[in-house]
């Protein structure tokens, strides 16, 4: 690891432990990190090696149940003043974060952007958007599978249980063609990805590509199911609705790779009306209607993103995640537009599997070229000259561009709107 000239490691009010590590020849920079603590070595090594600080916070012990993105973000400006007052400000402040960390990074990027100069977030969620994905995805299967399985409400001692659960139900579903076929069309209206472990399928090859999908049903369905508590635990409550979702109309914005898949398994089902019939059900079953305590709780800025940056946002995100779908950038991306904030934002995609798998030099690369746009006031960043930072490292960099498309369930805080819960 890079040589380290002084280090912290304390306390915060809430008994959140924080750290602080200054290399021996600092650059100016920092890197602050709501998983500072859980960074990996080789990670941090790079970063200290070239110059950078690095600060941050460990996630709380009772954050399954009691979650709330805002109290993190208070969390994370504590440690940015703690390093004030301990050394000097620095000459940049860089926020970075993985999954829930990404989601406080957004929106440090909102609510905080006299402590931070930018923000590198990677694989972030917002909760409240999120919950209604996992919603979709888990009514959808209950209700094409015909399962007596909860998806909302499931008290947190029965949560691994109930996970388990929609585990055994997917692969034993996965065994006759209707199963199949079904499976497929709850990811696809959900707009999950239909890879998410192992390589990536070639194109053309059906069979890969249809096993994929099983893959992917075995990874997000159960997962979606465990962390839905995490959502409904911090707020009281069913945060997440459906009440006007037309299942027939989301499938139209479904991911070209899965669509592919589900009129492939629908012909070996029943064929197109098969799959019209499963629509038409899914459009007419019971809809699950949000807590009005718990909805208001999600919709609070910042803990649901206004799309509105006021500091400069790279955001990454893996192309397989079955954790955190990648359709998420598509819907900030919008709201980036909407805003008139284009000039802010960048964003890309890496190509592969899982939840937050980028390597070292990847995370260097994303770090150095938001230091950049900060410095230069300008964004000079591409996938290419994002792979040739990491080539320089000597590792293979997958940074692609996204694709143009429509969020389904993106939900974002007016500008403007109600902050009376921010007391710091």
């Amino acid at each position: 690891m890079g040589e380290v000239k002084d280090e912290v490691v304390g306390l915060l009010p809430d008994g959140t432990s924080y750290g602080i590590k200054i290399p021996g020849e600092w650059n100016g920079v920092l890197v602050n990190d709501l998983d500072f603590h859980e960074v990996p070595e080789k990670r941090s090594a790079i970063l200290l090696s070239q110059g950078y600080a690095l600060s941050g916070t460990r996630r709380h012990s009772r954050r399954r149940v009691t979650y709330d993105p805002y109290r993190e973000m208070t969390n994370q400006a504590r440690v940015l003043e703690l390093f004030h007052e301990r050394y000097i400000r620095p000459q940049t402040t860089i926020q970075y974060g993985d999954s829930g960390g990404g989601a406080v990074a957004l929106g440090m990027s909102e609510a905080f952007p006299d402590l931070i100069d930018g923000v590198v977030a990677a694989c972030a969620q917002t909760g409240l958007v999120i919950a209604n994905m996992q919603l979709d995805l888990l009514y959808s299967m209950a209700m094409l599978l015909s399962l007596d399985l909860p998806f909302v409400g499931v008290p947190v001692a029965e949560g691994e249980a109930i996970s388990q659960a929609w585990r055994v139900a997917v692969h034993e579903a996965w065994n006759h063609p209707v199963g199949r076929a079904r499976i497929a069309l709850a990811l696809a209206v959900s707009q999950y990805p239909s890879w998410v472990v192992g390589s990536k399928p070639e194109p053309g090859d059906l069979r890969a590509a249809t096993s994929a999908v099983y893959d992917a049903a075995c990874e997000a369905v159960p997962r979606a199911s465990f962390l839905r508590t995490q959502t409904e635990l911090g707020s009281g409550g069913i945060p997440s609705w459906n009440t006007d979702v037309e299942y027939a109309e989301y499938l139209r914005h479904a991911d070209p790779a899965i669509r592919t898949i589900v009129d492939v398994l629908y012909q070996a089902a029943g064929g197109p009306g098969a799959m019209h019939a499963d629509l038409q059900r899914l459009d007419e079953a019971p809809r699950v209607k949000g807590d009005d305590g718990a909805v208001h709780y999600w919709t609070r800025w910042p803990r649901l993103h206004r799309a509105a940056p006021e500091v400069p946002v790279l955001r990454i995100h893996t192309t397989g995640d079955g954790v955190l779908p990648p359709i998420l950038t598509s819907g900030y991306s919008e709201g980036v537009e909407l805003n008139s904030a284009e000039d802010l934002y960048r964003c890309f995609h890496v190509d592969r599997a899982g939840h937050c798998t980028y390597t070292p030099e990847e995370v260097d690369a994303a770090i150095e070229a938001l230091r950049r746009r900060i410095e230069v006031g300008t964004w000079d960043v591409s996938p290419a000259a994002l792979n040739s930072r990491v080539s320089e490292m000597r590792a293979t960099g997958r940074f692609v561009a996204p694709p143009v498309a429509h969020h389904n369930r993106s939900y974002l805080a007016p500008t403007g709107g109600p902050t009376d819960f921010l007391i710091r």
